[in-house]
């Protein structure tokens, strides 16, 4: 069977990936050298051993979304006070 060696193993999360696939439950990513190295069902999976394992478990993951920068509600500049973006 295959082995992976990893820096980061996360485990037990709801995957929602970014390409397109289906939504992948009870799902394992498999992070190393800053790149992830497996992303799947954590049944079929080969043996993976990481130096940090972490639970995901109730947790969704959104790997391939990065850096958004998305403010729908940006700040009005009075403190804890918001407007929307089409308001004047």
């Amino acid at each position: 069977m295959q082995s992976l060696e990893a820096d980061i193993l996360i485990r037990g999360c709801t995957i929602l990936p970014m390409d397109g696939r289906e939504v992948i439950e009870k799902g394992l990513i498999t992070i190393g050298d800053d790149k992830i190295i497996y992303l799947g069902k954590a049944s079929g999976a080969p043996r993976i051993r990481a130096e940090k394992v972490i639970n995901g478990r109730g947790k969704v993951a959104l790997p391939g979304l990065t850096a958004t920068r998305i403010f729908l509600w940006p700040s009005s500049g009075e403190s804890g006070k918001t407007k929307p973006w089409t308001s004047g």
